[in-house]
């Protein structure tokens, strides 16, 4: 949820600044990429993959809408690993 407000604050800000080049980086993992297997530690594992897979789906998803308003904003995401 917090992804989404500031994500959308950021793009707002930037439109109400006038900066059409800004750019927004998000954060995630690669537990958004797949989902290890589910045993001891891992277990329930999941829900947190899960919501690593909405950060790589809001971002496309908002890569796409500027690109089709015509804006420069761009918006990426940087992938960690599980440590």
């Amino acid at each position: 949820m917090a992804l989404c407000i500031c994500t959308q604050q950021a793009v707002k800000l930037m439109r109400e600044k006038k900066i059409d080049d800004g750019q927004i980086i998000n954060i995630s993992s690669i537990a958004g990429h797949y989902i290890p297997k589910t045993e001891g530690e891992w277990m329930g594992c999941h829900f947190y993959c899960g919501t690593k897979f909405m950060v790589r789906g809001l971002t496309e998803g908002l890569r796409r809408e500027l690109k089709a308003q015509k804006t420069r904003i761009r918006i990426s995401v940087t992938v960690r690993k599980i440590s």
